[in-house]
């Protein structure tokens, strides 16, 4: 059970992804982060993360095959996404994520957030794909206790009873106005008695969680689109201190 993050929040104070392209062959480019891909070896766990720009409201458009073949081609095993940018309860029953990814794989496991504010298409959201033997692994799942579709997380259980706890996150850009996604989420937390700034508030809440896994014995993999450059921010100080 993860606490209320604004119960223990002080209002005044309140990792980038690896860069996964569908490709035909293996590249380094300097944008890139990550291990470099190579031929998956047996009882390996491969896993990976993109930002995808989004799903199309409608299933039957090309960039779900684009988003399914780039998953399938390099074996992954686990995969997250930031900015889904639907609501997933405002899709037709058939074009929901599980309607519409149910046939990709033998096996999946689905973890998914999205803001609550009901918009069909809207800004940010996450996904975490648990695939074949890895989906049959999970024991549990949620995403961030604010509802605005920060992160979403899967745990699973491996051999020897270790667990793994995947998150999936997206933190949201700098300030860009008054209708920005910053805006929006400045202004949910204003609507719970939440002065705080949505940056700081999103990392006091991952962290908190991250930090509950960690004294529970979880190994941890954070699969995150930071908005900023990893090597210097905030969020890489952060996280060394965990």
């Amino acid at each position: 059970m993860v606490p209320n993050p604004t119960s223990t929040r002080d209002s005044a104070n309140r990792w980038n992804a690896l860069d996964f392209r569908e490709t035909t062959r293996l590249t380094t480019n300097e944008d890139s982060f990550g291990s470099q891909i190579t031929l998956k070896q047996l009882n390996m766990l491969r896993v990976g993360f993109q930002n995808i720009g989004g799903f199309p409201l409608d299933k039957t458009k090309q960039k779900d095959d684009i988003i399914r073949m780039g998953i399938t081609s390099w074996s992954f095993d686990i995969f997250g996404v930031a900015e889904t940018n639907l609501d997933w309860r405002m899709v037709p029953e058939d074009h929901k994520l599980h309607a519409r990814t149910k046939e990709w794989w033998s096996s999946l496991h689905l973890s998914y957030s999205f803001k609550h504010p009901s918009i069909p298409a809207q800004n940010g959201g996450t996904a975490l794909f648990s695939i074949d033997k890895a989906a049959h692994r999970i024991i549990e799942k949620g995403q961030d206790p604010s509802g605005l579709g920060c992160w979403c997380w899967s745990r699973c259980r491996g051999k020897s009873s270790h667990t793994l706890h995947a998150f999936s996150a997206y933190r949201l850009n700098p300030p860009q106005g008054p209708m920005s996604v910053y805006a929006q989420h400045s202004l949910h937390l204003r609507s719970q008695a939440d002065h705080c700034c949505p940056h700081f508030a999103f990392l006091e809440d991952l962290t908190l969680q991250v930090a509950e896994s960690k004294e529970a014995g979880d190994m941890i993999i954070i699969l995150l689109d930071g908005n900023t450059n990893m090597k210097q921010s905030d969020l890489i100080q952060v996280f060394v201190r965990l």
